[in-house]
């Protein structure tokens, strides 16, 4: 299953909790690239997932349920800056429930990763 690399460790969650909840539940072994866990090697989005055919499935709905949705917005620098990153993300998560994250932009082209 190919989910991108920057989701991986939500999907896994802190000391793989996560990912042994879903193997657990569904009778599956789910591997994510080693290579994923070295700065600078080429990330992989490949996520393998071994079992009788129902639990991979049952397994791939779980992951896929878990992949959190990511939004684009364009914004203001001055004005975020006004408000403060921090106070922003605190107000989003607290209402929301939701992560956010700034990029910043060189010569107009935001820039993630």
């Amino acid at each position: 299953m190919e989910v991108s690399n920057i989701f991986h460790s939500h999907l896994i969650g802190r000391a793989g909790n996560n990912i042994n909840r879903v193997m657990e539940d569904t009778g599956t072994r789910i591997h994510f690239p080693d290579c994923n866990r070295i700065a600078g090697e080429f990330k992989r989005n490949s996520i393998v997932i071994r079992g009788p055919i129902a639990c991979i499935e049952n397994a791939r709905q779980r992951i896929q349920a878990s992949i959190p949705v990511e939004f684009i917005v364009d914004c203001n620098v001055e004005r975020v800056n006004s408000i403060g990153e921090s106070s922003l993300s605190d107000y989003f998560s607290k209402t929301f429930g939701v992560l956010m994250r700034f990029y910043p932009t060189i010569d107009g082209v935001g820039v993630g990763q």
